[in-house]
């Protein structure tokens, strides 16, 4: 950790938290402090290296939350593939949709149960938010309060190979999620969860994707950059 001085308050600089630093912007109030922006390093120029004239972070290094890259994504009609060589198959995506009441009342505890506790976080949230940041400070909490809190998660395909089941969504983020399902005594085990490629979804799907690999899917457990290429020099981001 570093603590520096800034011209509008103090720069607490940190580790651990995430795969980048972060640049916490504190400024006193009254007797206490408050954090005004957090910031992290640039993910560019960490990749090719600093940079003074990068569009991502100006040269500084540094990236604000609060001008992040949002989840806006085109609408897939406004996306032209070359349907030949790049397109991705329905039935990966989940438009086929064989009725399974077993997992799909499985699922459907799942979204209740994890809504409710999302529900908590945001008034849990809130409190910390109240205690430690500046009112402006609330790129994560429009998040929170308002736009994905699970209920409009609905299952689009469930497949089955040999004893597990993959279960296509969408509604909870904007991508596809893909979750992979394991038995376990009378009931299943969520065992992966698989994001829709932000590339190829942008892009249509190509084999040397940095991101996925070519499956079209980014598996969450594992770190990116799947195909073993270097990174684009646009960075897909949520």
């Amino acid at each position: 950790m570093d603590v520096s001085p800034s011209g509008i308050g103090t720069d607490v600089i940190t580790t651990g938290s995430c795969t980048y630093c972060a640049r916490y912007r504190v400024r006193p109030c009254g007797e206490n402090w408050l954090i005004h922006d957090v910031e992290i390093n640039c993910g560019r120029c960490q990749v090719k290296g600093a940079d003074t004239m990068c569009a991502m972070c100006g040269g500084t290094g540094w990236q604000s939350c609060k001008v992040l890259p949002c989840s806006t994504l085109p609408n897939r009609g406004d996306l032209h593939f070359d349907r030949s060589s790049s397109s991705t198959p329905d039935e990966e995506l989940g438009h086929r949709r064989p009725r399974d009441p077993a997992i799909e009342q499985f699922m459907t505890d799942h979204f209740r149960e994890r809504t409710a506790v999302l529900k908590k976080e945001v008034e849990i949230h809130a409190a910390y938010r109240k205690r430690f940041y500046s009112p402006e400070c609330d790129w994560d909490a429009k998040e929170l309060t308002g736009q994905w809190t699970g209920e409009a998660e609905k299952i689009m395909s469930v497949t089955q190979t040999g004893p597990e089941h993959h279960v296509i969504t969408h509604g909870y983020t904007p991508l596809r999620l893909r979750y992979l399902l394991r038995p376990e005594r009378q009931t299943w085990v969520i065992w992966e969860v698989h994001t829709e490629c932000l590339s190829c979804y942008r892009r249509g799907r190509r084999a040397d994707c940095f991101w996925c690999g070519g499956t079209i899917w980014e598996h969450n457990k594992a770190s990116r950059g799947n195909a073993g290429s270097e990174p684009p020099d646009i960075e897909p981001s949520l």
